[in-house]
């Protein structure tokens, strides 16, 4: 599991067109920590140890609408919105910066489902 400070990324690493059904979020070489393992992480590395600091790249690409639900409203779980059901593609690598380990992906990196959408909860829902 890999984790990056609050605010690292920012509005512009990320693009949606709904209308369109497209959706993107890109980034390079931000800092991060790897954890090795989500419990690890959870721990606070009482499992594995202290993170290693890492750095990570990231391309998700959304696109090929499949299904639209547009005003969809689920009062009783508060919240309301237009949603796009399309399918994505993943590119991802990372690696910590002692050399020790890296990922890259590759292969087949088409998802079976991905969503992108406009929501409105908590205090905005109903507005």
């Amino acid at each position: 599991m890999w984790t990056t400070a609050p605010g690292v990324l920012t509005a512009d690493n990320v693009a949606v067109h709904l209308d369109d059904g497209t959706a993107s979020l890109q980034f390079k070489n931000v800092a991060v920590l790897d954890w090795i393992t989500v419990p690890n992480s959870f721990s606070n590395g009482q499992l594995l140890g202290a993170p290693a600091a890492a750095t990570m790249s990231l391309n998700i690409q959304g696109s090929g609408v499949t299904r639209r639900l547009n005003g969809f409203s689920s009062p009783a779980n508060g919240f309301q919105g237009d949603f796009v059901e399309n399918s994505a593609t993943i590119a991802v690598s990372t690696q910590n910066t002692d050399g020790s380990f890296s990922f890259s992906g590759t292969g087949d990196t088409s998802s079976c489902f991905a969503q992108i959408g406009r929501l409105q909860n908590g205090s905005f829902f109903g507005s």
